[in-house]
């Protein structure tokens, strides 16, 4: 699906993210996309952070036409149709027998594991956010933090 020129950055973040980190996260993928050649950002779906990393990604495409926001499904419910701002919506292979209980984490795992960069907004050390960007560190992603 995703060839050598498709880069893709992934957000993980606490679902209590403050609004105020709009502006800095736009800028920052203003400077992923210029410099880095991002051009497929997924959002997970969950909490304040994705919306505000969705909101950033939607305020870039009038300067990068050519972006995507996808939304990575933790549900198969959630991938039937996609929200209003993103340009599709999938449930990685696999989730769709995962137990509800698990579906968040593993798909965090796979996002982790398949994007390029990894955009963190952590203030604990603790809950899921903090988990995944583990997991991308254990991938040897690129982790940018917020």
């Amino acid at each position: 699906m995703y060839g050598e020129t498709n880069k893709i950055c992934c957000f993980f973040g606490h679902r209590d993210a403050p609004e105020e980190l709009l502006p800095s996260l736009v800028s920052l993928l203003e400077e992923l996309t210029e410099q880095q050649g991002i051009t497929v950002f997924w959002v997970g779906g969950h909490g304040q952070f994705d919306r505000l990393a969705a909101e950033a990604v939607c305020r870039l495409r009038e300067r990068f036409p050519r972006i995507r926001l996808e939304l990575v499904a933790a549900y198969p419910y959630a991938a039937e149709k996609p929200p209003r701002m993103a340009d599709r919506a999938f449930l990685p292979e696999g989730l769709a027998q995962a137990p509800p209980k698990a579906a968040i984490v593993r798909r965090n795992r796979w996002m982790a594991q398949h994007a390029d960069v990894v955009v963190t907004y952590l203030r604990r050390d603790t809950g899921g956010a903090y988990r995944a960007v583990c997991e991308a560190r254990r991938w040897g992603k690129r982790i940018v933090p917020l």
